[in-house]
C-alpha cells in the first residue's frame, strides 16, 4: 500500500501477477526507478504519482485500475507509462496522464473523462464510450493497425511542453461522437474515410484529409484549416 514518498534506488520494483499494489491517499508518491507491473495495481486516491526519471511499465499481464481523481504527472528527468495489459478507467470524474503514453495493450475505458497530454503513441485500439470525454494532447504516433473511435467526445488539445502538436493517422480514426481541435498549432491527418462522422469542430487548428469524406457536420472558426 503505497500512500506517499518516494521510490527510488538502482534497479526496478517488480509487482509479480499474484501482486496487488494500491496508490492510496491524497499525498503525493514519487517515481525514480522502473515499476514493472504484472499484476494489479490500483489507483484509488485524488493525488497525484509524479514521475522523476521514472518509468511504469503495464506488462501483458498487468492490470492497471484508475479508480479515483488521480494524476499520473512529469516531476522532472525522463519519464514515461508504456501499457501492454489492461488500463482500465471508471468513474465520471477526470483522471490525467501527463506523461508520455505509449499504448500497445488493451484500453477498458468505460465513463468519466481521460486525458493524455503528455503525448506518445497509440499502436492498439482506443474506444471513447457515449457519455465519455478523451482529451489528447501533444504528439501521438498512430501506426497502422491502430484504431481510434467511439461514440464519446474526443478533443484535440494543446499541450504546453509541445510548440507543434501532429496526429498523423496511418490506422484508423472512425469516431462517431464529437471531435475537436482546440489550438492553432494543432495537425491532424486522416488517410482513411470516415464511416459514420460525427460533428468535427475546429477552433484553431488544421485538418487534413487524405480519403474521400461525408460529414454530418463541420464547424470552422478562428484561424482553422481544413485540406
Amino acid at each position: 500500500n503505497w500512500m506517499g514518498g518516494t521510490m527510488d534506488g538502482p534497479g526496478r520494483t517488480v509487482i509479480g501477477p499474484e501482486g496487488i499494489l494500491h496508490l492510496s491517499s491524497g499525498a503525493p508518491k514519487h517515481l525514480h526507478r522502473t515499476l514493472d507491473n504484472a499484476g494489479r495495481t490500483d489507483f484509488t486516491d485524488q493525488g497525484q504519482l509524479r514521475f522523476w526519471d521514472g518509468i511504469f511499465n503495464n506488462l501483458a499481464s498487468g492490470e492497471f485500475n484508475l479508480l479515483g481523481e488521480g494524476q499520473l504527472n512529469y516531476h522532472a528527468g525522463a519519464y514515461q507509462f508504456n501499457n501492454t495489459g489492461t488500463l482500465t478507467k471508471t468513474g465520471s470524474f477526470e483522471t490525467s496522464i501527463s506523461v508520455p503514453f505509449h499504448h500497445q495493450g488493451t484500453l477498458n475505458f468505460q465513463e468519466g473523462t481521460l486525458s493524455l497530454t503528455g503525448g506518445g503513441s497509440n499502436a492498439s485500439d482506443i474506444t471513447v464510450p457515449e457519455g465519455a470525454t478523451l482529451n489528447l494532447g501533444g504528439t501521438f504516433a498512430h501506426p497502422a493497425g491502430s484504431s481510434l473511435n467511439g461514440a464519446g467526445a474526443i478533443h484535440f488539445v494543446p499541450s504546453n511542453r509541445f510548440s507543434n502538436i501532429t496526429h498523423e493517422f496511418l490506422g484508423i480514426l472512425d469516431p462517431t461522437g464529437p471531435l475537436t481541435v482546440n489550438a492553432f498549432n494543432i495537425a491532424l491527418t486522416v488517410h482513411n474515410t470516415l464511416t459514420r462522422p460525427g460533428p468535427i469542430t475546429l477552433t484553431n487548428g488544421r485538418l487534413d484529409f487524405n480519403a474521400d469524406q461525408t460529414l454530418s457536420g463541420l464547424t470552422l472558426s478562428g484561424s482553422a484549416a481544413l485540406g
